[in-house]
């Protein structure tokens, strides 16, 4: 009995330190990162599916991008609030909260919602394990406008631009989170050791950035228009166009400015 509880154990815990591992080598390297518009850029030229093209063909081109980028890239992003790194003078540590990895939810209802593009391609859940990497917008146009009692104004016309990483479904919501270590308060990915007048000169420039492995179908892109009806008080149309890469996370690093990794988090 004692020996089958050792066995269980340990099938418990290895998978867990062998994850680890993945992340702990990267401390102290200088890594080359990729922007997110790169990352998505060769799976998006592929484009859908021809009519008359063999599924093997196309899968043939998919491939052919995975090999283009290499199986495992290291996306970079920029903090979501530095207020999220908290620095510990008494135990000499930065500590990185969770929030400042991921603080922004990927909209996965316009990917995968009732009525989205690709309802039901990645199977049904309320929660995901997703990140916004970069969002943007810009102007497009403008027009004059009014109502049926005489006010006008001028409308704007936005382009609003999420790029993120999805890789799945969250088995519940405790499970949530990217970071195991994050379930619970004060929801710390990890923590990196640090003298007080280092945490000092590297806060303001730290940088972010995930190890992941593309997996199929790599990239998903849909369009929604939100608010596509303007009022006198909010008197803009938004375009959005939601992206993502479809990805296994690994691991979470923090970068200085020259990319040299100070700490890596093992992800979910």
């Amino acid at each position: 009995m004692k020996i089958r509880l050792v066995v269980a154990a340990l099938a418990t815990i290895m998978p867990h330190l062998a994850y680890a591992n993945v992340c702990e080598p990267y401390v102290g390297q200088v890594v080359t990162t990729i922007d997110i518009d790169d990352a998505i850029a060769p799976f998006k030229a592929v484009g859908p599916k021809g009519e008359f093209e063999p599924t093997a063909q196309y899968e043939a081109r998919k491939q052919q991008a995975v090999n283009k980028l290499g199986e495992k890239l290291i996306v970079k992003k920029a903090p979501d609030g530095r207020q999220y790194l908290v620095y510990d003078a008494d135990a000499q540590q930065l500590n990185i909260v969770t929030y400042a990895f991921d603080n922004i939810p990927l909209n996965t209802d316009a990917l995968f919602g009732y009525g989205a593009p690709y309802y039901g391609l990645m199977g049904d859940g309320y929660t995901h394990i997703d990140v916004v990497i970069e969002e943007d917008q810009v102007i497009t146009g403008s027009y004059k406008a009014s109502n049926a009692y005489g006010a006008t104004t001028v409308v704007n016309k936005f382009f609003r631009r999420t790029r993120g990483i999805y890789q799945s479904n969250a088995k519940s919501f405790q499970e949530d989170s990217l970071f195991p270590n994050a379930d619970n308060e004060p929801y710390y990915a990890g923590s990196i050791p640090m003298a007080p007048q280092e945490a000092m000169q590297l806060k303001p420039t730290l940088q972010f950035a995930f190890v992941v492995t593309p997996k199929p179908p790599y990239y998903l892109s849909a369009l929604y228009e939100y608010p596509s009806r303007p009022t006198i008080t909010t008197p803009r149309e938004i375009t959005n166009e939601v992206s993502a890469l479809i990805a296994d996370f690994q691991c979470g690093l923090v970068l200085d400015k020259d990319n040299k990794v100070l700490g890596a988090f093992e992800t979910r």
